[in-house]
């Protein structure tokens, strides 16, 4: 039946085909009476029945199979939604976004249209020259004969009859006297002049300030030479160069010229016969010209998602706790960086591999025509346990505690470590109350030593610092010890891009009075040799009680005295092996200048840019 589309089951005679009517089955009662045990009924229904069972039965079983056959199809119950389905056909209209084009019997108007030919006069700004009876000035034109004078700023060349003056022509006999500065190696029957013109072989003699080398008959004097055996009636010993730098057990070969220049220099590096002065860690070394090339990206933590960042600065100095940071990028840092649960989002920021924490506590966006972008300000992450993120609480010693320890209480459950950077002291019970957020116990911890805070770049950790701390080997920290002993970071001058100097002379004292309150000591701390004979204003504080802490406040105050500078350096960012990078702020420098100078780290700050990157350090240099 392959050309059968539709089919229906065979009926009786009797039988209707009806559509979309209602079957009902006709009521079948079935009644059954009796008393029997473990009774069980099987009936097979065909057409849906109405079944009564009367009786009493004893744990009646009833299994009822029942099973409805047609060939009718059953109507939809329901629709499932998905985003593809077979297309049903629609009967009605259906409106699309585009047809069949149509004629369109209304006028078009159209941006462009076939010419067409006029008859009106037209102006057109090109034209074909013609005959000009009177003179008149065209810029272009056709280069027709005309009969009176026409001005033109470019026409066909045409033979000129009359004197003219060329930079270039092609050369002629000339039959002239002139004079030349070159010419062909010929018999010249008049002075020719011109300025390049073909070289023939000259005959005559000439001059030239290089050829072919000949040896010289000129004897040379030099310092030493091939070994040979004494002539007879000769003796004695040859006595050894003493200190020729050249000479050394190993030699260093150093080039003194730019390559590139065709000259090759070699010139001697004797150091290895110099005994070697105390060096520090951390050197850039003397050179013409340092090769860099820069990696900066962020991320945000803690998913490590990348940020776009247009540009970025980062610095810290000894007045401040902590590194900040300021930064531009795209308008979609706004949404990236918001703060999440009450909390900045942390940024890493990594410049030539050497990486900063940041939290994002401020955004700003600000938007131009055609331009929107994000302005970012961050702090190192030590800054969420001070205000406004924690609360100021009030804390005391009910015990005899060490400085560090008060700290490090002031610390705890803040997820913040402490490097501790000062001499410490003992603290006695009740000598210190404090009321402030973590933060500022461990700020008034270190200024009562002279010292301040600095945190780490990467991790969430204060370091306590002070601006005169013994060095190395017990190194004077003093500015009149800084000439002693090694320091941390040696510079050639030509690292230095730029240098300026500032003058900032501090006050003229040798000596300060400085005292605990409640509890403490009375010290006068002086500097060695001195008089004692100007004294700065006293300074008192409950946390000094102990001379270890009077002596430490006392050097931050007299190290400030005296004539000085603070110069200011633009560096380059040199990353390896035992290059400092970025500086810190604290570091003892050396400048190896033709008079070596050293000076302390006051502030830092990097400015990134892709593809550039450098730092500018402040150093405080007294005289």
């Amino acid at each position: 039946m392959a050309d059968t589309d539709l089919v229906f089951a065979e009926v009786g005679a009797t039988s209707d085909l009806v559509f979309g009517d209602t079957f009902t089955p006709s009521r079948v009662d079935i009644t059954v009476t009796g008393v029997m045990p473990a009774l069980t009924v099987a009936v097979r229904i065909g057409p849906p029945r109405d079944m009564d069972i009367i009786g009493s039965f004893p744990a009646l079983t009833l299994v009822a199979h029942v099973e409805y056959h047609t060939n009718t199809e059953r109507p939809i119950a329901a629709r499932l939604r998905a985003i593809w389905e077979e297309a049903n056909g629609i009967l009605t209209p259906v409106a699309q976004p585009f047809a069949d084009g149509l004629s369109y019997a209304a006028p078009v108007a159209s941006g462009w249209q076939e010419a067409t030919r006029t008859s009106a006069f037209n102006t057109g700004a090109w034209a074909d020259g013609t005959k000009v009876r009177r003179s008149q000035r065209a810029v272009f034109q056709d280069g027709v004969h005309s009969y009176d004078q026409v001005t033109g700023l470019a026409q066909d060349g045409v033979r000129i009859r009359a004197q003219q003056r060329g930079l270039f022509q092609d050369g002629v006999g000339i039959r002239h006297s002139r004079g030349a500065l070159f010419q062909d190696g010929i018999k010249r029957r008049n002075l020719v002049a011109v300025k390049f013109q073909e070289g023939l072989p000259y005959v005559r003699g000439w001059k030239t300030s290089g050829g072919y080398a000949l040896p010289k008959g000129v004897s040379t004097v030099v310092r030493f030479q091939e070994g040979r055996r004494p002539p007879a009636g000769a003796g004695g010993h040859v006595v050894p160069p003493v200190g020729e730098p050249c000479y050394t057990p190993n030699p260093h070969l150093v080039f003194a010229d730019l390559p590139g220049f065709g000259n090759l220099v070699f010139i001697c590096d004797g150091h290895a016969d110099i005994p070697p002065l105390p060096g520090a860690p951390l050197v850039i070394l003397p050179a013409r010209f340092y090769m860099t090339a820069h990696t900066i990206f962020a991320q945000r933590l803690p998913d490590l998602a990348d940020i776009p960042i247009f540009d970025a600065s980062v610095s810290a100095d000894s007045g401040s706790f902590c590194w900040t940071l300021s930064a531009s990028g795209p308008s979609s840092l706004f949404s990236l960086l918001a703060p999440m649960d009450g909390l900045p989002v942390r940024l890493r920021l990594t410049l030539d591999g050497i990486p900063w924490v940041f939290a994002v506590d401020a955004l700003s966006r600000t938007s131009a025509f055609g331009k929107t972008g994000v302005s970012i300000s961050g702090r190192s992450v030590t800054a969420l346990i001070g205000a406004p993120y924690l609360r100021a609480t009030a804390r005391a010693n009910t015990e005899a505690r060490l400085a560090q320890q008060l700290a490090l209480d002031a610390l705890q459950y803040t997820g913040v470590d402490l490097n501790w950077g000062l001499t410490d002291w003992v603290v006695p019970t009740a000598a210190w109350s404090h009321m402030g957020t973590p933060l500022d116990a461990v700020q008034a911890i270190a200024q009562a030593a002279g010292g301040y805070l600095q945190s780490h770049r990467s991790e969430a950790t204060l370091l306590t610092r002070h601006p005169y701390s013994q060095r190395t080997g017990d190194q004077p920290g003093a500015p009149w010890g800084w000439m002693t002993g090694s320091a941390d970071v040696e510079l050639a001058p030509d690292a230095i891009i730029t240098e300026g100097l500032e003058r900032k002379d501090g006050p003229d004292i040798n000596a300060v009075y400085v005292s605990g309150t409640a509890q403490g000591v009375l010290a006068q701390v002086k500097r060695t040799g001195s008089a004692a004979d100007k004294l700065a204003a006293m300074v008192t504080d409950a946390l000094i009680t102990d001379s270890v802490a009077a002596r430490q406040r006392g050097l931050a105050i007299l190290g400030t005295a005296g004539p000085q500078y603070n110069v200011r350096m633009d560096l380059p960012v040199l990353t390896g092996a035992g290059q400092p990078g970025v500086l810190d702020v604290g570091q003892l420098v050396q400048i190896n200048a033709s008079t070596p100078w050293r000076g302390r780290v006051r502030a830092v700050s990097v400015s990134a840019k892709s593809p550039t990157l450098r730092q500018s350090i402040t150093l405080e240099r007294h005289l």
